[in-house]
């Protein structure tokens, strides 16, 4: 057990309420507390206690974890009568979601009262809360390493990224885009494997196959953009775009539409007119980059 045994979760939505149970089925002494109070109902009935108001919530626990739709929400909440004065000496982790502009503001509120700040991002769906391989990205105030056994009671692969809070904002929004379009880019290619007869249970256990090569793929580009090596030995992108082009013709040949596909080959096709067509692959989040905005 850690030696920070008290918690208290404000917001009891499908993510929050998973929170509140991966903490007490730790045995942590957890407080909870939400708008609608039927939702602390069944948390109550597994040993959580239900706070009357935020300010009470607050104040019995020295780590408070906030799990609300979004930081405007956590804003109005914030504001109730005798809250921010209750976070005065206590950590304050919110995982809800925001833009970096939002998380400073939100920031500085709570340190102008003495509050410590971390902001947070889950790289997860309900049911993996508090399972080792789910992940948590923090960043904020130095706090986290007093609360870090606790906080790897929600996600056991869990990550500090450091003092600034908008990095685990940006983090996570990266690592969303990541997880949410692996599983598109599944979706679009099981319609043109059910074109040819192949069903989607077999689909789905080749796919988990060529993800092993997809790992490799992970590891080996990695290493090429912090190195700035791209000399192609893997695959190059014009070698991936001929590839790449060839099952666009094969689903247009079929009437289906793939447009996450396309975008792919489009993208890629920026970076070979850039002259990085005999690079690596992983040569794209390069051109990428030179081609933000500053």
């Amino acid at each position: 057990m850690a030696a920070i045994s008290a918690v208290t979760v404000i917001g009891l939505g499908s993510m929050g309420a998973a929170h509140a149970k991966a903490l007490l089925r730790r045995g942590f002494k957890v407080t909870v507390w939400n708008r609608s109070s039927e939702r602390a109902v069944p948390l109550v009935a597994e040993g959580a206690v239900l706070a009357r108001t935020v300010a009470e919530a607050i104040t019995a626990s020295p780590l408070i974890i906030m799990c609300v739709l979004d930081y405007a929400a956590a804003d109005d909440i914030l504001a109730q009568p005798g809250v921010m004065a209750a976070l005065t000496d206590r950590t304050f982790v919110q995982l809800s979601t925001g833009v970096p502009a939002q998380v400073y503001a939100q920031q500085a509120k709570v340190q102008a009262v003495g509050g410590h700040f971390i902001a947070g991002g889950i790289i997860a769906y309900p049911p993996s809360i508090g399972r080792p391989n789910c992940v948590i990205v923090y960043a904020g105030d130095p706090s986290f390493q007093a609360h870090r056994e606790t906080l790897l009671a929600l996600a056991g692969s869990s990550q500090y990224l450091g003092t600034d809070p908008a990095a685990a904002i940006g983090t996570y929004f990266a690592l969303s885009a990541y997880m949410i379009g692996a599983l598109g880019l599944f979706f679009e290619s099981a319609a043109l494997s059910r074109h040819y007869g192949v069903s989607i249970d077999t689909y789905y256990l080749l796919a988990r196959l060529v993800t092993d090569e997809v790992l490799k793929g992970l590891r080996d580009g990695a290493y090429r953009v912090a190195t700035g090596q791209f000399d192609g030995k893997l695959t190059s992108i014009d070698f991936t775009i001929a590839g790449m082009q060839e099952v666009c013709n094969i689903f247009n040949a079929t009437g289906m539409p793939i447009k996450m596909t396309e975008a792919l080959v489009e993208a890629l096709k920026i970076a070979s007119a850039n002259g990085a067509g005999d690079n690596d692959i992983a040569r794209l989040t390069e051109t990428i980059w030179n081609q933000r905005k500053v």
